[in-house]
């Protein structure tokens, strides 16, 4: 099981710069994808990423020149188109969404509308989106994510709305809803920004809790634009450890009288908040038929996903059951595969223990789409070469 630790003690976080410290993990082949996922979102060679060091720490800090270029429409839009234009898998999606939809929350909340001054610009795209590509890139779709409290400064800025307070009031509010610890600095610098704060919570949801113990297999720093007193970075610390248990609640609700269209967009509904979404067929009271809506969901997530079942289907009542869950020892993986006369990668989820391989259905579609094959054909040819490659591995 892989783990993830997002180190935002020292400087606290922003989007550029936990984007920055995703790629500085990656690698250099990493880097390449990304900046030509992220220049494809502006259609142009306007984002790049540069060597960087402060305080004798060596790491990546984002360059671009995106200042003023303003997204259409909203913001939870313009990423989701970002999103699908890169290629995002349904976690990436949904995760990018959710960070999306908690600045969009917190602006109404605090400001009392939907226009978004410096949020308003394309970097924040860019910096979701991106940093969801890189997750991703590395195979950590199925990690555990943890946070450390992180730092927010005092003092006030100057923005779009005149000048404010820090921590920004939207930061403060998705910290808040976030139940995010924070380590109050004296000096006057915003050290955590509302896009960081977002995709931190939208990753972590504050998981603060200690992680199992793990072998370190990757470090990123990030580094900002600014010499401050402290070292300006974030860190992303990758680790693996063996399978664990953790809490999940398992949401559930019968209904007879709702149907297939509005389960589906029920299912798009809960992206980002739901681990699984499972709809089974039932009989109801005078023998009408009906479906047991399932949703399992992390605790932090529980009164979300309750809002967005109610909300969505007319439902009186969701029944709620903390449960503990054993997961296996597992990781993504990229392989290449070939098909027909073509050559593809695919990403794979691997079970150490079970000896189960299970390509991301995203790329058999893709190649299903290129060789004009039947997807279950796809499917079974895909899986026989992996196998095949990991017993060579073994033997």
């Amino acid at each position: 099981m892989k783990v993830v630790i997002i180190d935002c003690a020292t400087a606290g976080v922003s989007g550029d710069k936990l984007l920055a410290a995703a790629v500085n993990a990656g690698g250099s082949e990493l880097k390449l994808k990304v900046e030509e996922a992220t220049n494809s979102i502006v259609g142009e060679r306007a984002f790049s990423f540069e060597d960087a060091e402060q305080n004798g720490l060596r790491g990546l800090r984002v360059a671009h020149s995106l200042q003023g270029r303003r997204y259409e429409g909203d913001l939870v839009e313009a990423v989701r188109s970002a999103s699908s234009k890169v290629g995002l898998g349904r976690w990436g999606f949904g995760t990018a969404t959710l960070a999306a939809e908690l600045i969009m929350e917190a602006e109404r909340e605090v400001h009392g509308g939907d226009k978004l001054h410096e949020l308003g610009e394309m970097d924040t795209v860019v910096d979701i989106v991106g940093t969801l590509k890189v997750l991703e890139g590395l195979g950590l779709e199925d990690a555990e994510f943890f946070t450390t409290p992180l730092r927010v400064g005092t003092g006030y800025i100057k923005g779009g709305h005149g000048i404010l307070p820090i921590p920004a009031p939207a930061t403060l509010q998705i910290v808040r809803r976030a139940g995010m610890p924070i380590l109050l600095s004296s000096e006057n610098y915003e050290y955590t920004t509302p896009t960081g704060a977002a995709l931190l919570a939208a990753l972590t949801y504050g998981k603060t809790t200690r992680p199992p113990a793990f072998r370190v297999r990757g470090v990123g720093v990030g580094i900002g634009t600014l010499k401050l007193d402290v070292p300006n970075i974030t860190r992303i610390i990758i680790g693996e450890s063996g399978g664990f248990s953790d809490k999940v609640c398992v949401l559930e609700s019968n209904l007879d009288d709702v149907g297939g269209e509005i389960l589906g967009w029920l299912s798009e509904r809960l992206k980002g908040v739901a681990e699984d979404v499972s709809f089974i067929p039932i009989f109801m009271k005078k023998s009408r038929p009906g479906f047991t809506v399932r949703v399992v969901v992390r605790p932090e997530m529980k009164d979300k996903a309750v809002e967005v079942i109610m909300k969505e289907t007319g439902t009186l009542g969701v029944k709620v059951l903390e449960c503990e869950r054993v997961k296996a020892d597992r990781e993504f993986a990229e392989e290449t595969v070939k098909i027909g006369n073509s050559e593809y990668k695919i990403r794979v989820k691997r079970s150490r223990t079970a000896s189960r391989v299970k390509p991301e259905f995203d790329d058999l579609k893709r190649i299903a789409v290129n060789e004009g094959r039947p997807l279950r054909e796809v499917m079974e040819e895909v899986i026989r070469q992996v196998r095949e490659k990991y017993q060579e591995e073994r033997s």
